[in-house]
Protein backbone atom coordinates (compact mmCIF):
# COMPACT_ATOMS: atom_id res chain seq x y z
CA UNK A 1 0.00 0.00 0.00
CA UNK A 2 2.51 2.80 1.04
CA UNK A 3 5.26 2.29 -1.98
CA UNK A 4 2.43 1.58 -4.44
CA UNK A 5 -1.18 1.83 -4.53
CA UNK A 6 -1.26 5.49 -2.15
CA UNK A 7 1.40 7.06 -4.56
CA UNK A 8 -0.59 6.34 -7.32
CA UNK A 9 -3.76 7.45 -5.28
CA UNK A 10 -1.89 10.62 -4.56
CA UNK A 11 -0.99 11.65 -7.54
CA UNK A 12 -4.26 11.01 -8.81
CA UNK A 13 -5.84 13.18 -6.88
CA UNK A 14 -3.87 16.11 -7.89
CA UNK A 15 -4.32 15.87 -11.79
CA UNK A 16 -6.99 18.18 -12.92
CA UNK A 17 -7.98 16.61 -16.56
CA UNK A 18 -11.16 16.09 -17.91
CA UNK A 19 -11.94 12.85 -16.55
CA UNK A 20 -9.38 12.18 -14.06
CA UNK A 21 -11.47 13.24 -11.16
CA UNK A 22 -14.00 10.78 -11.91
CA UNK A 23 -10.80 8.38 -12.54
CA UNK A 24 -9.50 9.31 -9.03
CA UNK A 25 -13.22 8.75 -7.42
CA UNK A 26 -13.55 5.69 -8.45
CA UNK A 27 -9.70 4.29 -7.95
CA UNK A 28 -10.34 6.06 -4.07
CA UNK A 29 -13.50 3.53 -3.37
CA UNK A 30 -12.37 0.92 -4.77
CA UNK A 31 -9.01 0.99 -2.69
CA UNK A 32 -11.36 2.11 0.47
CA UNK A 33 -13.62 -0.88 -0.22
CA UNK A 34 -10.89 -3.53 -0.31
CA UNK A 35 -9.11 -1.91 2.95
CA UNK A 36 -12.43 -2.17 4.93
CA UNK A 37 -12.60 -5.36 3.63
CA UNK A 38 -9.12 -6.45 4.78
CA UNK A 39 -9.60 -4.75 8.64
CA UNK A 40 -12.86 -6.50 8.91
CA UNK A 41 -11.26 -9.74 8.63
CA UNK A 42 -8.24 -8.99 10.83
CA UNK A 43 -10.78 -8.01 13.43
CA UNK A 44 -12.96 -11.14 13.30
CA UNK A 45 -9.17 -12.59 14.35
CA UNK A 46 -7.73 -9.66 16.60
CA UNK A 47 -7.53 -10.27 20.41
CA UNK A 48 -6.47 -6.79 21.30
CA UNK A 49 -8.88 -3.62 20.80
CA UNK A 50 -6.90 -0.65 19.35
CA UNK A 51 -9.15 1.99 18.84
CA UNK A 52 -7.94 4.55 15.37
CA UNK A 53 -8.85 7.97 14.76
CA UNK A 54 -7.60 10.66 12.67
CA UNK A 55 -6.19 13.68 13.90
CA UNK A 56 -9.08 16.33 13.10
CA UNK A 57 -8.73 17.66 9.44
CA UNK A 58 -5.76 16.29 8.88
CA UNK A 59 -6.51 12.99 6.41
CA UNK A 60 -9.07 11.41 4.02
CA UNK A 61 -10.76 8.33 4.96
CA UNK A 62 -8.32 6.18 2.51
CA UNK A 63 -5.44 7.02 4.28
CA UNK A 64 -6.84 6.15 8.34
CA UNK A 65 -8.12 2.84 7.00
CA UNK A 66 -4.63 2.31 5.66
CA UNK A 67 -3.31 3.55 8.71
CA UNK A 68 -5.30 1.11 10.37
CA UNK A 69 -4.33 -1.79 8.35
CA UNK A 70 -0.44 -1.41 8.99
CA UNK A 71 -0.91 -0.75 12.29
CA UNK A 72 -2.64 -3.74 13.03
CA UNK A 73 -0.70 -5.88 11.04
CA UNK A 74 -1.51 -10.04 12.22
CA UNK A 75 -1.73 -9.40 15.55
CA UNK A 76 -4.21 -7.36 16.71
CA UNK A 77 -7.92 -6.12 16.03
CA UNK A 78 -7.98 -2.25 14.71
CA UNK A 79 -11.22 -0.60 15.40
CA UNK A 80 -11.50 3.02 12.53
CA UNK A 81 -13.11 5.57 14.10
CA UNK A 82 -14.84 7.47 10.81
CA UNK A 83 -12.82 10.19 9.95
CA UNK A 84 -14.43 13.78 11.89
CA UNK A 85 -14.19 12.63 14.58
CA UNK A 86 -14.36 15.22 17.53
CA UNK A 87 -11.26 14.81 19.88
CA UNK A 88 -13.64 15.48 22.78
CA UNK A 89 -16.15 12.88 21.94
CA UNK A 90 -13.12 10.38 21.95
CA UNK A 91 -13.18 9.61 25.60
CA UNK A 92 -17.30 8.67 25.22
CA UNK A 93 -16.01 5.83 22.58
CA UNK A 94 -13.51 4.52 24.55
CA UNK A 95 -15.72 4.53 27.61
CA UNK A 96 -18.16 1.98 25.30
CA UNK A 97 -15.68 0.38 23.61
CA UNK A 98 -13.10 -0.28 25.87
CA UNK A 99 -9.92 -0.51 23.90
CA UNK A 100 -6.56 -1.74 24.70
CA UNK A 101 -4.90 1.53 23.23
CA UNK A 102 -6.28 4.66 21.40
CA UNK A 103 -4.33 5.85 18.14
CA UNK A 104 -4.33 9.02 17.10
CA UNK A 105 -3.39 9.00 13.29
CA UNK A 106 -1.62 12.46 12.01
CA UNK A 107 0.15 12.45 8.80
CA UNK A 108 1.40 16.04 9.39
CA UNK A 109 2.52 17.73 12.73
CA UNK A 110 -0.74 19.03 14.64
CA UNK A 111 -0.25 22.81 15.95
CA UNK A 112 -0.01 23.73 19.55
CA UNK A 113 -3.69 23.88 19.95
CA UNK A 114 -3.77 20.69 18.46
CA UNK A 115 -1.21 18.94 21.01
CA UNK A 116 -2.81 20.74 23.97
CA UNK A 117 -6.17 19.11 22.92
CA UNK A 118 -3.75 16.13 22.50
CA UNK A 119 -2.98 16.20 26.18
CA UNK A 120 -6.71 16.85 27.52
CA UNK A 121 -7.65 13.95 25.44
CA UNK A 122 -4.95 11.67 27.57
CA UNK A 123 -5.91 12.53 30.66
CA UNK A 124 -9.64 12.12 30.07
CA UNK A 125 -9.62 8.64 28.38
CA UNK A 126 -9.22 5.22 30.94
CA UNK A 127 -6.82 4.04 28.20
CA UNK A 128 -3.30 4.63 26.70
CA UNK A 129 -3.13 7.17 24.04
CA UNK A 130 -0.91 7.12 21.07
CA UNK A 131 0.38 9.67 18.02
CA UNK A 132 1.30 7.87 14.96
CA UNK A 133 1.78 9.22 11.28
CA UNK A 134 4.14 11.47 10.16
CA UNK A 135 3.18 13.85 12.40
CA UNK A 136 4.34 11.74 15.43
CA UNK A 137 7.70 11.80 14.27
CA UNK A 138 7.33 15.68 13.86
CA UNK A 139 6.42 16.68 17.37
CA UNK A 140 7.94 13.77 19.04
CA UNK A 141 10.60 16.26 21.17
CA UNK A 142 7.23 17.94 22.42
CA UNK A 143 5.65 14.52 23.35
CA UNK A 144 8.36 13.56 25.49
CA UNK A 145 7.46 13.67 29.18
CA UNK A 146 4.11 12.96 28.72
CA UNK A 147 1.52 10.72 28.52
CA UNK A 148 1.49 10.37 25.20
CA UNK A 149 3.79 7.77 23.02
CA UNK A 150 4.59 8.52 19.69
CA UNK A 151 4.59 5.51 16.95
CA UNK A 152 6.36 7.04 14.32
CA UNK A 153 5.44 7.38 10.55
CA UNK A 154 7.22 4.62 9.30
CA UNK A 155 5.15 0.94 9.58
CA UNK A 156 7.41 -1.15 10.67
CA UNK A 157 8.34 1.09 13.41
CA UNK A 158 5.02 1.86 14.25
CA UNK A 159 3.99 -1.53 14.46
CA UNK A 160 7.35 -2.49 16.67
CA UNK A 161 6.59 0.75 19.03
CA UNK A 162 2.61 0.02 19.26
CA UNK A 163 3.67 -3.73 20.73
CA UNK A 164 6.13 -2.22 22.75
CA UNK A 165 3.22 0.37 23.87
CA UNK A 166 0.60 -2.52 24.57
CA UNK A 167 3.13 -4.64 26.19
CA UNK A 168 3.95 -1.44 28.76
CA UNK A 169 7.38 -1.31 27.54
CA UNK A 170 7.63 1.92 25.45
CA UNK A 171 9.05 4.87 27.27
CA UNK A 172 6.26 7.89 26.55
Amino acid sequence: FEEVLLPVWHELMHQTGFGQRSQWLFYDAFLRARVLQRLQLARLSGEQKILLAAFPEQCRELELLVAGLLLGGDSGAVQVVAVGQPLEELPLLCQAIQPHVLVLFAPAPPNASGLQQLRKLALAVDCPVALAGLGADLVEEQLKGSPIASLGGKTQLMQQRLRQFINGNLDT
